[in-house]
C-alpha cells in the first residue's frame, strides 16, 4: 500500500514511490564493500579517496512536522555534507506530529533501500522495531534527539544537551529579572527533548535563583492560537507575572500575540526561531530565543551516517565482530546560541538561503552548483 508523505516541502505531499523518480532512476546504492587496505573496510584510498562516495548513494533525512523552518538549515548542514561526500541528500517529513504517521514513513523511506537515513523522531520507542529492521537491512541510521532505550538501534545521535542549553536559558531569564519574579511554561505533551528542557529550566531556576517562582505550566504543543490562548489565561490568573518560557517559537508568537492584546508588559524567551519570530524579537514583542546549531546537527548527522556506510573506522574494540555500529551509540552535543534583536539576522532563514543560493528542502547537495559554498567541488 502506498502512504502519503510530505517531500522535499510543506506543501507538496508525494508517495513514496516518487521518491526514486526525485533521486534519479536507478535504485540509490549501497556504500561499497570493503577493496582493501584501511583494517576496517570500506572504500580503499587506492581506489577511491574515502570521502569521495558513489553517486548514486542516497542519504535521507526524516522528520515528524515536515517543511517547518527549523529543519531549513539543518537540512542545508545535511546537504552541505552530502555534497562535499558527493552523494545524494533527500528531506522528507510527515505532515504533522503523529508518531504513527512517522514510523509509517520512515518504514517507507526504508524500503527504497537507501545508502542511510538521518531520523529525527518526535519520540524514540515506537520506532524500536523500525530500527533494528534497518540495522538487519544493512541500512545505518543516526539520531537526531529523542532515541528510544536500546542505543545498539542507532549508530549515533546527535543531541541537545538540555541541562546545559536550558541553564543558559535560566540564567538569561534570572539575570533580566535581577533574581526574582514570576515565570509560567509553555510546554509540549510526549515530546522527550522539550519535557527536559523544561525540567532542565526548572531544576536551574529552582538551584540559581530560588526567589524566581515558576507559577505555571501548561502545554501547548506546537499550536500558536493554543499558545496564545495559555498565554492570556495565565496572565489572568497571575497578575504580577514577568516571564513566560516557551520551548518552541510558535506557542511564543501566540504568547506575543496575547501580551500585546492584553498590553502586559509580560517578557517571552524561548527555544528555536524562524523570520517571523525574528521579526518578532526585532520588534521587541519577543524578548529572545535560545537556537541551537541546528546546521551542524544535520552536517554531523550525515558525516556519521556516511562513515558508518563506509566502515571507515576501525576502533579497538569488540563491536565490529559483534556486528555493532562502529559508531556505538555515541551522543555528540552541538552548540546553542542566545538569539537577540542585535544579532537576530544572523539566524534568518530566509537570508541564510538566499545567500547561500539554495532552494532549500527542493534539491540535493550535488544539486547545489554556488561556488562560494565551503568545500565546493564538482564530478
Amino acid at each position: 500500500m502506498k502512504k502519503k508523505i510530505l517531500i522535499l516541502s510543506g506543501v507538496l505531499v508525494v508517495c513514496i514511490s516518487l521518491i526514486l523518480a526525485a533521486c534519479g532512476s536507478s535504485a540509490p546504492q549501497k556504500a561499497p564493500e570493503s577493496s582493501g587496505g584501511g583494517g576496517g573496510g570500506g572504500v580503499s584510498f587506492g581506489s577511491q579517496p574515502p570521502f569521495v562516495g558513489d553517486p548514486n548513494e542516497v542519504y535521507y533525512f526524516v522528520t515528524f512536522a515536515g517543511g517547518v523552518d527549523y529543519w531549513s538549515s539543518l537540512y542545508e548542514g545535511f546537504k552541505d555534507a552530502g555534497r562535499q561526500l558527493g552523494v545524494k541528500t533527500v528531506y522528507a517529513g510527515t505532515n504533522d506530529a503523529d508518531i504513527n504517521a512517522q514510523v509509517a514513513l520512515f518504514n517507507d523511506v526504508l524500503a527504497t533501500n537507501p545508502t542511510g537515513i538521518f531520523l529525527c523522531p518526535f519520540t524514540g520507542e515506537p520506532f524500536a522495531d523500525s530500527l533494528k529492521a534497518a540495522k538487519e537491512q544493512g541500512v545505518p541510521v543516526c539520531l537526531y534527539t529523542n532515541p528510544p532505550a536500546d542505543s545498539s538501534l542507532y549508530l549515533a545521535m546527535i543531541d541537545h544537551d538540555n541541562v546545559r542549553d536550558s541553564g543558559v536559558a535560566a540564567e538569561y531569564v534570572g539575570q533580566i529579572l535581577g533574581g526574582t519574579g514570576e515565570v509560567a511554561i509553555q510546554s509540549t505533551e510526549g515530546q522527550n527533548n522539550h519535557i527536559a528542557r523544561v525540567e532542565a529550566f526548572v531544576n536551574y531556576l529552582a538551584e540559581h535563583f530560588p526567589n524566581i517562582k515558576v507559577v505555571a505550566e501548561a502545554p501547548t504543543n506546537h499550536d500558536a492560537e493554543l499558545g496564545a490562548s495559555v498565554a492570556k489565561d495565565f496572565m489572568l490568573a497571575f497578575p504580577n507575572l514577568d516571564y513566560i518560557f516557551c520551548v518552541s517559537s510558535n506557542c511564543a508568537l501566540g504568547a506575543a500575540t496575547a501580551v500585546q492584546e492584553m498590553g502586559r508588559d509580560v517578557r517571552i524567551l524561548t527555544f528555536d526561531t524562524d523570520p517571523g519570530l525574528l521579526e518578532a524579537i526585532k520588534a521587541g514583542n519577543v524578548t529572545a530565543a535560545m537556537q541551537p546549531d541546528a546546521y551542524m546537527f544535520g552536517y554531523d548527522g550525515c558525516l556519521f551516517t556516511y562513515i558508518e556506510a563506509h566502515k571507515l573506522m576501525d576502533p579497538m574494540t569488540d563491536q565490529k565482530a559483534n556486528g555493532e555500529y562502529l559508531f556505538g551509540g555515541q551522543i555528540v552535543f552541538p552548540s546553542c546560541r542566545v538569539v537577540t534583536a542585535e544579532n537576530a539576522d544572523y539566524f534568518n532563514s530566509t537570508i541564510y538561503l538566499e545567500r547561500r543560493q539554495s532552494k532549500g528542502y527542493e534539491e540535493s547537495g550535488p544539486d547545489m552548483k554556488y561556488e562560494g559554498l565551503p568545500g565546493f567541488w564538482t564530478r
